[in-house]
């Protein structure tokens, strides 16, 4: 049995994002941060490398290309969805601004290791 990796899930938790980013009611913050965790303890080079052949997959090729679009939409920017979610679920754990630039940070290298 193969067990879905990091970049699988990363592509998951931002479609799930994406797709519910304008039911508010269906959004929650734990996702936010969830992405967050993901792109802090993944190693980015790995990371991008397994993205880059999941989207040349014949199955998985338009959903992870799609992801990308999403990362870059909602966390690339501290003020996007993505961002904002992982802020609002670690109130009081960590300093607002830190979670937001991290995030922006965090996807900024991502997509950019990501070709």
């Amino acid at each position: 049995m193969r067990v879905a990796g990091i970049a699988a899930l990363i592509v998951a938790k931002l479609h799930k994002i994406a797709e519910r980013k304008d039911a508010p009611d269906r959004l929650q913050n734990k996702d936010g941060l969830d992405v967050l965790r993901l792109l802090r303890f993944a190693e980015t080079a790995h990371l991008a490398n397994r993205l880059v052949q999941l989207a040349a997959h014949p199955i998985a090729g338009d959903v992870t290309r799609n992801a990308r679009a999403f990362l870059e939409e909602h966390f690339a920017d501290r003020q996007g969805i993505g961002a904002q979610l992982a802020v609002r679920a670690s109130a009081g754990l960590e300093d607002d601004v830190a979670i937001a630039v991290s995030c922006e940070a965090l996807a900024r290298r991502l997509l950019g290791a990501w070709k």
